[in-house]
């Protein structure tokens, strides 16, 4: 048990390390030698706060009641915030920019709430980094099949004013409101600006554990809702994962080979580049004259990757699986 926590301590150790490191490529090293633990603390019989590390990668407890988490991530990093008391997910962040210290709250209704006489599923995220809070970013949140049931009883779903959320939540949209809550109060919970607000198609994945995995990239922080209709009264654009505007993939999943589409005009210095669940970089490149590109991929391990088009103006991130 000794050399166990003697390697989990080395482990972290390099990892901070890396984290100080302005070298990235020496940090993504580090990331690629072991799964990122994430530590919180539990009360477990008679030892209180004992240390648990938990895999990000697989978060088998979504948090049952409101908590916020808080956690120093800068860029290039992926981070699972979780409720101290039970190691149990809230959301991930993936981000490429420096967030300073990230408040990650989630809220729990026992029932949908209305707004604008709409529902919304009554589990909510507020999101609020240090630095860059208008930066997009990748986000996973996690909900539980309750969220969804408790969602199909409102009295609007169930006239049929708004439809049900599926059984594999293919239906289910994300509004974003950009900005802080403090911002105004013409939003949910009397916060949030209303004319602030992007509206998302995610993916959602039904993991093994049971819990939904909602999948998106946002194009800013901090509010988030669930639901599965665009809101009347609400500015928003509609943003779809599987195909975002500017940039296209194909096949996905993916076996041998991956074709990257870039349409329309680009920026300075534009660039694809392809990282593994854990953040690593597997492929960097140069946006081809004609836009077209094909990333040979018959090596690489099974899973999931993200790919990134940035240029000096913007990033959009689509996610892939390897067959």
């Amino acid at each position: 048990m000794a050399l166990f926590w003697f390697k989990i301590k080395y482990f972290v150790t390099r990892l901070y390390a890396g984290l100080q490191m302005t070298n990235m490529k020496r940090f993504r090293q580090i990331l690629s030698t072991a799964i990122i633990p994430v530590l919180c603390t539990v009360t477990s019989g008679a030892q209180i706060n004992t240390p648990v590390y938990i895999d990000i990668t697989s978060p088998d407890r979504v948090a049952a009641d409101g908590f916020r988490d808080t956690f120093r991530q800068e860029a290039n990093t992926i981070h699972v915030y979780t409720t101290d008391h039970a190691c149990e997910s809230i959301a991930r962040v993936w981000t490429f920019v420096d967030l300073g210290l990230v408040s990650c709250e989630v809220v729990v209704n026992n029932e949908a709430f209305t707004f604008f006489n709409n529902p919304f599923v009554g589990r909510y995220f507020k999101i609020i980094p240090e630095h860059n809070l208008l930066h997009p970013n990748w986000v996973a949140l996690y909900f539980t099949p309750q969220d969804f049931e408790r969602y199909n009883r409102h009295p609007r779903v169930v006239a049929g004013h708004f439809p049900a959320i599926d059984a594999r939540a293919d239906n289910l949209v994300i509004t974003v409101f950009h900005g802080v809550p403090d911002d105004d109060n013409t939003g949910p919970d009397n916060e949030y600006d209303i004319n602030r607000a992007t509206v998302i198609k995610p993916e959602v994945i039904l993991n093994a554990q049971g819990y939904y995995e909602v999948y998106f990239n946002a194009p800013a922080f901090s509010g988030f809702f669930a639901h599965t209709e665009d809101r009347s009264g609400l500015s928003a654009e509609n943003i779809s994962n599987h195909d975002f505007q500017g940039i296209s993939v194909f096949p996905n999943p993916v076996s041998d080979e991956l074709n990257v589409v870039i349409q329309g005009s680009v920026g300075a210095d534009p660039q694809i580049i392809i990282n593994d669940n854990l953040g690593k970089v597997i492929y960097r490149g140069k946006v081809a004259q004609d836009g077209l590109m094909k990333i040979g991929t018959a090596r690489w391990a099974q899973g999931i990757y993200y790919v990134r088009y940035q240029d000096g103006m913007r990033q959009k991130v689509i996610k892939v699986q390897k067959l």
